[in-house]
Order: structure tokens, then sequence, then C-alpha cells
């Protein structure tokens, strides 16, 4: 844990998560475990998270955290696109948004937690991502929500062996 860039008890930025969110994080689905098979109440039905995460792709699931700004909701858009871009169908992206519409600006799809269920089993208290596999699997996870590590991590798995 990069001491240093976490502060106590509250973010002032999202760069550094806070040290709670660090350790509702460090608490979460790690890489490797399967994708928990959540449920919850939706509008008229009840919601499941294996519903939204189906096929053959890998699935990126976003997490504004808790306590989101407009400025951190601009940074995952941005971060989505360009996963989009450079993927294509390889990679779904999913926001988990707190609330029963996605954010204003958000154009992709979307997961509604308006309970918290999800962040919380996610230990999504702070900004994050997680990238699941076709398989299930979580593969990767990151808090805060950057493109540099995911991007590190995706060139590896998407590299092909030369000739």
């Amino acid at each position: 844990v990069d001491l240093w860039r976490t502060h106590l008890f509250t973010a002032s930025d999202h760069e550094a998560p806070s040290l709670r969110d660090r350790l509702a994080f460090g608490g979460a689905p790690a890489p490797g475990q399967r994708l928990p098979d959540l449920t919850w109440s939706g509008d008229d039905h009840e919601e499941r998270l294996h519903d939204h995460l189906q096929g053959t792709a890998f699935h990126l699931l976003l997490f504004p955290g808790l306590h989101a700004r407009e400025d951190d909701l601009a940074a995952l858009a941005t971060l989505a696109r360009g996963v989009e871009a450079r993927h294509g169908d390889a990679i779904r992206v999913h926001l988990v948004h707190r609330g029963a519409a996605p954010p204003a600006g958000w154009e992709g799809a979307a997961i509604p937690d308006r309970e918290g269920i999800v962040h919380e089993v996610f230990g999504a208290h702070g900004e994050c991502l997680y990238l699941i596999r076709p398989d299930g699997h979580i593969g990767f996870r990151g808090q805060p929500a950057q493109q540099g590590p995911l991007s590190a991590y995706l060139d590896r798995i998407f590299t092909r062996p030369p000739g």
C-alpha cells in the first residue's frame, strides 16, 4: 500500500483513497476469485449481477464510489472510451452507479445499485474498477480507477505472440 498517498479517513481528491476506502477495497473480491452472483431489488424486478455480464467478452466494472464528484465521473467516462476504442467488443464497460438512472453524461452500459449492495461487496467506497474475465473470475482490480495499470494488464493478456 502506498501509505504516503493514503489519507487517514477522507480523500481530498480521487488520486488518494482514504484509509477506510483502502480497507474496504482490501477485503473485497480479489483477482483469481469467482465473481459473486449478487441479487438486489430493482424498480419492479430483482436485479442479478450475472444477468448484466453475459456473453464471452471481458466486462469492466467502473465504480465511481459512494461520494463521486462530476469530475470523477468524467474521468471514468474517458477511461471507458479509451478501453472501448482500443479493445472494441472484446471488453464491455459498465458503470455501477448509485441511484435510479446513470449520471448525466454517461453514455455506456450501466448497472443500477440503489441500495449500495454491489458497492459494499466490491469494497467500492471510493472510485475503483474490476475487470471480469469471460470465465466469470476477476482478472484485475484497481483503486483508484486508473488507465495506466489497467492498460498494462490488458497489454499482457491481449498481446499476440510473434509470427
